[in-house]
C-alpha cells in the first residue's frame, strides 16, 4: 500500500501526540494514585486516633472491663467443647446464644437481672462510641475483641450489633470462634497493626484493661475496617475523566497540527510534486522544451528541493538535446557501420565452393560490426587453389580496413608470383610500411595442387590446422613463422602436407579456441577436437554448425571477446561410392544429402531429378528385395558433363528395362521399379544399362548436366 507525504506526517504526528499523552495520562494517574493512597492512609490514621479517643477514657475501659469478666467466665467454662459437629452459621448462633445467655441474650434483651442491666449499659455504652468512631472515620465496622489462645478470636463489642436480631448485618458474639491463618494476618512485631479478618482489611489499637486473676495483662484489641475499594472507584473516576479530557486534547492537537502541516509542509509539497510529475510527462511524450518550474518561496529544506528540482529539469533538457544530437550521430554511424560490414563481407568470397575437385565451406562472426578476420579462396590456374585464413590484431574499423589492406595485397602476390615464400616476405614488408598503429595479422595460406592432392603452406604465427582422415581427428604440427607485419625482411618458409581423397582440412582463428564463458575459462582446443570428432561424417556446412553451437552453449551466447573465422575443405574422390548391409530407409536421405553437397555445381533442375532416380530406386531395392544379407552399393561419377549413377544388389535378377513403361495420372506407393517408377526414370536418364554379373543386379543411368 502507498502512502502519500501527508498521509504519513498526519500519522506521524498523530502518533507523537498520542505518545506524548500517554505518557501525561500514566504520569497523572501514579500521582494521582500517590496522593489519593496517602489521603486514605492518613483518613485511617485519623480514625485510629478518634478510636482511641472515644473508647480509651477510664468510664469506658470500666465498662469494657465489666463486659470482659463476665464473658471470659462463661468462656473459661466452655474453652475445651467438642465443636467438630458445628457446620453452619445457623448452628454456630445456636451454640453462642445458648452459651452466652447469661450475659445477654438475643431477642429477648438481658432481662431484668441487676447484673443483666449493668452488662446491657455497659455494652450499650461502648457499642455507642465503636459506631461513633466508625461514623467520624467513614468505615463499615468497627468492633472489639480478644484472642484467648493463637486459634481463636472473640468478639466482645461491635458497631453493628443488634441485640434482637443476631442473623442482620452484625456478627453475633463469639460467631467466627474459630480462624484460618487465612482469616487473621498480623504482623507479631508491632503491637498496633494490620489485621485481615474473614477476608476484611482492619486497622488497630490495643487497650489494656487491667490483670486477670494470674496478673497477666489483659489485651483488648479495637478495629475499624476499611475498604480500598473507595480508593479504587476513585481511581477508576479520576482515569475515566482525565482520559476523556486528554482523548478530547489529542484530538484538538491532531487537528491543529493537520492544519499547520498543510500550510506549511504539503501545500509546498503539492505545488513540487504536481510540477515533477507534469515535467515527467512531458519528457514521456517527447514534449520537454520548457521546465514546469515549481516557483517555492521558501528558505527550508522544501524551498532547496524545488531550486535543486528546477536547476536539474534545465539540465535535464539540456541533456536530452545533446542525446538526441548523439543517437542521430550514432544512427549515422551505425548506418555506416553497417554498409562497411555489407562491403567487408561482400569482399569475401562465398561461404562454400564445390567443383569437381575440391568441396569448401566458410564461417566468419564479427565481435564488433566490422571485423580484423578474413578468409579468401581461389584458382590460380586450373590445377592450383589458393586458401587463406588470417587474423589482424585489435578489433573494429582499424582492423577491418588493415585487413582489407592485407587481403588484396596476399591475393595480388599469389596471383602474380607461385613462390609461396616470397609472397609472405613481401607481403610482410608492406604491411610494415605507414603502419603507425602497429597493426599485424597472423595467417595460414595454403596453395592446394589439384592433381598431386599436396598442400603448400606457410604458417604466420597462426593456429594449426586439424586434419580429418579415416574417421580420426588431428591437429597437425606445422612450424610457426613470425606474423605477417612485424619484423622487416624476416624469411619465411613453406611446408608441404600430403593430402588423399575424402580428407578434410579445418582451419580457424584463434576467436575460437580463446572464447571465454563466465567462469573465464578458454574454449580450448580440446573441446574443438571433441567437436569435430562428433560430427565427423557430418556434412561440411553441419560440422560449422555444430561448432558454432558448442560455442554459443560453452559461452551461454555472450557477446564474442575476438572474431571467429573457420573454413573447412575436403578433397573430393573422382567418384562417389556407397555401400550398405541390410538397409532401412534412412539411407536414401543419407545419399541424397552426400549426393547434393558433392555435386552442389550441376544445375538445381538435374540435382533435382538425380535425387528423384536415387529415391525410386532405393525405395524398390528396400521395399521388395527380401533377401536376409540384402547389400546395396552405389557409385557417381562425372565425367565431361555426364553423371553416371551406379546401383548394385545381390537380389534376385530382375530387369526393369523389360518392363513396358506404365503411365497413369496418380502415383501410388505400391508400384514397384518395374512398372510407374521405370516409366519416370526412363524419361529423367539420357541413357540406361542394366546387366547380372557375379549374382548382382547392375543398373546404370547416365545423366548429361
Amino acid at each position: 500500500m502507498r502512502y502519500t507525504i501527508q498521509k504519513k506526517i498526519i500519522f506521524l504526528g498523530a502518533f507523537l501526540s498520542f505518545l506524548l499523552l500517554s505518557g501525561a495520562f500514566i504520569t497523572s494517574f501514579f500521582i494521582y494514585r500517590y496522593r489519593s493512597n496517602q489521603a486514605f492512609i492518613n483518613s485511617i490514621d485519623n480514625s485510629i486516633k478518634e478510636l482511641e479517643s472515644t473508647v480509651g477514657d477510664e468510664d469506658t475501659l470500666n465498662s469494657i472491663r465489666q463486659f470482659y469478666d463476665a464473658f471470659i467466665m462463661v468462656y473459661n467454662e466452655h474453652k475445651d467443647d467438642d465443636l467438630s459437629n458445628i457446620k453452619t452459621n445457623d448452628e454456630k448462633k445456636k451454640y453462642y446464644t445458648n452459651t452466652y445467655d447469661n450475659i445477654y441474650s438475643a431477642g429477648t434483651g438481658f432481662g431484668l437481672s441487676y447484673q443483666k442491666v449493668m452488662l446491657q449499659n455497659a455494652y450499650l455504652d461502648v457499642s455507642s462510641k465503636l459506631s461513633n468512631a466508625q461514623v467520624s472515620a467513614g468505615s463499615p465496622h468497627s468492633y472489639i475483641g480478644f484472642f484467648p489462645d493463637d486459634k481463636r478470636f472473640v468478639y466482645l463489642f461491635d458497631s453493628k450489633f443488634n441485640l434482637k436480631d443476631c442473623s442482620g448485618d452484625g456478627y453475633f458474639v463469639g460467631e467466627q470462634y474459630y480462624l484460618n491463618e487465612d482469616d487473621l494476618d498480623l504482623d507479631p512485631n508491632i503491637k498496633t497493626g494490620g489485621y485481615v479478618i474473614n477476608g476484611k482489611t482492619a486497622r488497630v489499637i490495643d487497650f489494656d484493661i487491667g490483670k486477670d486473676e494470674n496478673d497477666v495483662p489483659i489485651i483488648i484489641t479495637a478495629f475499624i475496617e476499611y475498604d480500598n475499594q473507595i480508593v479504587i472507584n476513585d481511581l477508576k473516576f479520576f482515569s475515566l475523566v482525565l482520559g476523556l479530557t486528554l482523548a478530547g486534547i489529542l484530538i484538538i492537537l491532531i487537528f491543529i497540527y493537520i492544519l499547520i502541516a498543510r500550510i506549511v509542509i504539503i501545500k509546498n509539497l503539492k505545488i513540487l510534486t504536481n510540477s515533477v510529475n507534469e515535467f515527467t510527462e512531458n519528457i514521456r511524450n517527447g514534449k520537454a522544451s520548457d521546465v514546469i518550474e515549481s516557483n517555492i518561496k521558501s528558505s527550508d529544506e522544501i524551498g532547496l528541493l524545488s531550486d535543486s528540482y528546477n536547476t536539474m529539469a534545465h539540465e535535464i533538457i539540456e541533456y536530452t538535446k545533446k542525446i538526441e544530437k548523439a543517437t542521430r550521430e550514432q544512427e549515422r554511424i551505425e548506418a555506416e557501420l553497417q554498409i562497411a560490414t555489407n562491403i567487408q563481407l561482400e569482399s569475401l568470397p562465398k561461404n562454400s565452393l564445390n567443383d569437381s575437385n575440391v568441396l569448401l565451406n566458410a564461417s566468419i562472426k564479427s565481435a564488433k560490426e566490422v571485423g580484423g578476420d578474413f578468409y579468401d579462396y581461389f584458382y590460380i590456374d586450373k590445377n592450383n587453389l589458393a586458401i587463406i585464413v588470417s587474423d589482424v590484431s585489435g578489433k573494429g574499423i582499424p582492423a577491418a580496413l588493415f585487413m582489407m589492406k592485407a587481403k588484396e595485397l596476399i591475393k595480388s602476390k599469389l596471383l602474380s608470383n607461385m613462390n609461396l615464400a616470397n609472397v609472405a616476405f613481401l607481403v610482410n614488408n608492406e604491411l610494415l610500411i605507414n603502419n603507425e598503429e602497429g597493426l599485424f595479422i597472423t595467417a595460414f595460406i595454403g596453395i592446394l595442387n589439384i592433381k598431386s592432392k599436396e598442400l603448400e603452406v606457410i604458417n604466420c604465427g597462426h593456429e594449426r590446422p586439424y586434419l580429418i582422415r579415416d574417421g580420426k581427428v588431428s591437429q597437425l604440427q606445422i612450424d610457426s613463422n613470425f606474423i605477417l607485419g612485424g619484423i622487416n625482411d624476416y624469411e619465411y618458409k613453406t611446408e608441404i602436407i600430403s593430402l588423399k581423397e575424402n580428407d578434410r582440412l579445418f582451419i580457424h582463428t584463434d576467436g575460437l579456441n580463446e572464447s571465454i564463458n563466465s567462469n573465464n575459462i578458454e574454449f580450448g582446443y580440446d573441446r574443438i577436437l571433441d567437436s569435430l570428432s562428433n560430427s565427423i561424417n557430418d556434412r561440411l556446412e553441419d560440422i560449422l554448425i555444430s561448432m558454432d553451437e558448442e560455442l554459443n552453449k560453452f559461452t551461454d551466447n555472450s557477446q564474442l571477446f575476438d572474431d571467429v573465422t573457420m573454413v573447412i575443405l575436403e578433397i573430393k574422390t573422382p567418384k562417389l561410392n556407397f555401400k550398405f548391409k541390410n538397409p532401412d530407409y534412412e539411407i536414401i536421405g543419407l545419399v541424397t544429402n552426400k549426393f547434393n553437397d558433392y555435386y552442389s555445381y550441376i544445375d538445381k533442375d538435374n540435382l533435382s531429378k538425380i535425387n528423384i532416380v536415387i529415391d525410386e530406386v532405393l525405395n524398390n531395392y528396400i521395399s521388395y528385395e527380401k533377401k536376409e544379407d540384402l547389400i546395396i552399393e552405389i557409385e557417381f561419377e562425372y565425367i565431361n558433363n555426364q553423371l553416371i549413377v551406379k546401383f548394385q544388389n545381390n537380389g534376385e535378377e530382375f530387369n526393369p528395362l523389360l518392363m513396358e513403361d506404365n503411365y497413369i495420372n496418380e502415383y501410388s506407393d505400391d508400384l514397384k521399379l518395374g512398372g510407374f517408377g521405370i516409366t519416370i526414370i526412363k524419361n529423367i536418364a539420357d541413357d540406361l544399362y542394366y546387366e547380372r554379373k557375379d549374382d548382382k543386379n547392375i543398373f546404370i543411368i547416365k545423366k548429361n548436366v
